[in-house]
């Protein structure tokens, strides 16, 4: 079977019309009714370095992200977690253990290892300098995830799969493992994608799975997103 990925379509981000009207209404119906423990609450708490409260273009473009960008990278990081898990059989065992720890190591070891995304793009609001070089306001730069991710500098055997590193010796430096971006625009959805990872992975700990092919896949871009060229294939029984 193909997990995920295989198929991605391209979606739009920026709502019109009908939907454009909807959204804004539950942020106005959730501003008048603060509280609760939505996301969309949660987003309605943040506040900038000025201590301003988001604007409700923020807050849809922030809905707009979680409802439709959010799919294609989560499936994107399950069939990458399958992926792997098939070609690893030992990390696979230990799942089943049911520690929770170890759960926890093994997502952040595939979202370390093949992230969904390769890079974070940000616009200069100042000028800033960065390795040397000065760079101007208004020009966007982008941080490459990819990259970043595989450091051997920051990350030992940075291409080895190895979910222990979470667990043993000295932990990696949270500054360095920046799937889901950095910063004040880290992505809103990082907390619920873990949450999907942990649970489906806890739910097919004690699956039979194993490659189609004992090659590994290769990365393939589908639009935004980084999947596994076949989808992430595995046998499963």
């Amino acid at each position: 079977m193909s997990v995920g990925g295989k198929n991605s379509h391209k979606h739009r981000t920026e709502p019109t019309g009908s939907r454009h009207a909807l959204l804004l209404d539950v942020v106005a119906r959730r501003r008048a009714q603060p509280g609760g423990d939505s996301m969309l609450a949660l987003l309605l708490e943040q506040r900038d370095e000025d201590g301003k409260a988001p604007t409700d273009r923020h807050l849809r473009a922030q809905l707009v992200a979680l409802l439709v960008a959010g799919h294609d990278t989560s499936a994107a990081s399950l069939a990458w977690a399958f992926e792997r898990l098939a070609r690893h059989p030992a990390v696979h065992a230990r799942l089943r253990e049911g520690d929770p720890a170890y759960l926890d190591a093994v997502v952040m070891e595939v979202l370390r290892v093949r992230p969904a995304l390769t890079i974070a793009p940000r616009r200069l609001l100042e000028p800033v300098r960065i390795a040397g070089r000065t760079l101007p306001a208004g020009i966007h730069v982008a941080a490459c995830l990819w990259l970043a991710l595989r450091r051997e500098d920051l990350w030992p055997e940075a291409a080895v799969f190895r979910p222990e590193r979470w667990l043993a010796g000295p932990p990696p430096n949270p500054m360095s493992w920046i799937p889901f971006g950095g910063g004040v625009r880290r992505c809103a959805g990082a907390p619920f994608a873990e949450m999907e990872m942990r649970e489906v992975l806890r739910a097919a700990a004690d699956l039979t799975i194993r490659p189609v092919r004992p090659e590994p896949e290769r990365a393939r871009r589908s639009a935004l997103v980084v999947t596994p060229h076949r989808g992430g294939e595995v046998l499963v029984g």
